[in-house]
């Protein structure tokens, strides 16, 4: 099976969930014959995930800066018979040869972003499921807003393929891996994990603490602090209720997710959300609001609140900080997140390929000639 893998993604971020879900496609094909990798020679950032790969099977991408190759598409005949040819990020292949794949993780841009970098980012993605033979996406919600942005996706092959979850599992007091984080895991603490762009809704963080009572401090996961956000958290003198372990590795973050009260994840917007899989797995209870997949992810296994009604919040809180509850949350969350799986993500992947691959596609190869 001939396939070509686009790794820009490793190039663009340092971390985050794209790039996690890419690790996890990618690493089942790093030893296996016919595989190759598209690859930046000089990466600008240190991706968290990425992994080593023999430089026999490693095609080099564009000799441009990241900020302009990310945008470019390829017209190579990488290969002298059919392959198919996977983006990490919305880059397409219009060799005769290729059969394009393009996963969408959400529309995050078409629904809020109007900037010039937006439209950009929208072109770019347009022109990639216009030119793809088939389209992934991470969840059904996701689906939902592609057809609604993009109503042609509904002529081509479209199917859901949602993220999964390895790796992580419930271990309690456990302090050998976070004593690099100067942060004593004995104590009470929730944990909000991402960005804290105005989407993920970072600001209910200082709601909860409130709820609270100032008494038990959140954990951010993520990039640190600027200096605008500790001014404003100084003002507030939340200095102490804020601990920021920046960015860490999965082994660091079981252990965080295992021994905190509960995981916070506001997110006004989700193509999907692998961070909840993540804490339920890990046991850690999850306050999340009810916006977008995360309702299909965490199914009845979390509790939910409306971003818009007051007091819905601190609803959420209350009952997800009650003795009586935890338990049985914890185990529904684990059960919950044992459904998905990165083993089985890949395999549907793997079939997905192996269809395409076997399909009678001369009528796609006689538009592209």
């Amino acid at each position: 099976m001939n396939l070509i893998f686009d790794n820009i993604v490793f190039g663009i971020q340092q971390t985050g969930g794209i790039s996690r879900f890419w690790s996890k496609i990618v690493n089942n094909y790093l030893k296996k014959d016919n595989t190759y990798f598209i690859k930046k020679k000089f990466a600008v950032k240190k991706n968290l995930y990425e992994q080593n790969i023999d430089n026999r099977k490693v095609f080099e991408d564009f000799l441009l800066p990241i900020s302009l190759s990310r945008y470019l598409n390829f017209s190579n005949d990488f290969l002298k018979e059919k392959y198919i040819f996977h983006s990490s990020y919305f880059r397409i292949n219009k060799s005769k040869f290729a059969i394009n794949i393009t996963t969408v993780h959400d529309l995050m841009y078409e629904k809020f972003r109007t900037d010039i970098k937006g439209s950009l980012h929208i072109y770019q993605k347009k022109i990639s499921l216009l030119s793809s033979d088939a389209i992934v996406c991470v969840s059904e919600s996701t689906l939902i807003d592609l057809f609604y942005y993009y109503p042609f996706c509904k002529d081509k092959y479209v199917t859901v393929i949602p993220n999964g979850v390895d790796g992580f599992s419930r271990i309690i007091n456990n302090n050998d891996t976070v004593q690099n984080l100067n942060f004593d895991i004995h104590i009470n603490y929730f944990m909000f994990v991402g960005q804290r762009t105005w989407l993920k809704r970072f600001d209910l963080v200082f709601e909860v603490i409130k709820i609270l009572e100032k008494k038990i401090p959140c954990v951010v996961v993520g990039n640190l602090f600027t200096k605008e956000e500790l001014k404003y958290i100084n003002k507030l003198s939340y200095d102490k209720l804020l601990i920021n372990v920046g960015i860490i590795d999965d082994e660091q973050l079981n252990i965080l997710y295992s021994n905190a009260l509960f995981c916070f994840y506001p997110s006004d917007y989700e193509g999907f959300g692998i961070p909840l899989l993540e804490a339920m797995i890990s046991g850690c209870p999850v306050l999340a609001s009810n916006r977008s997949s995360i309702p299909e992810v965490v199914g009845d296994a979390a509790i939910l609140f409306d971003i818009d009604i007051k007091n819905n919040l601190a609803e959420g809180v209350f009952k997800i900080m009650s003795k009586p509850n935890r338990n049985s949350i914890i185990n529904a969350g684990i059960n919950r997140a044992s459904l998905f799986s990165w083993s089985n993500t890949i395999d549907q992947y793997n079939n997905l390929y192996t269809y395409l691959l076997g399909k009678n596609i001369w009528d796609l190869w006689q538009i592209k000639l």
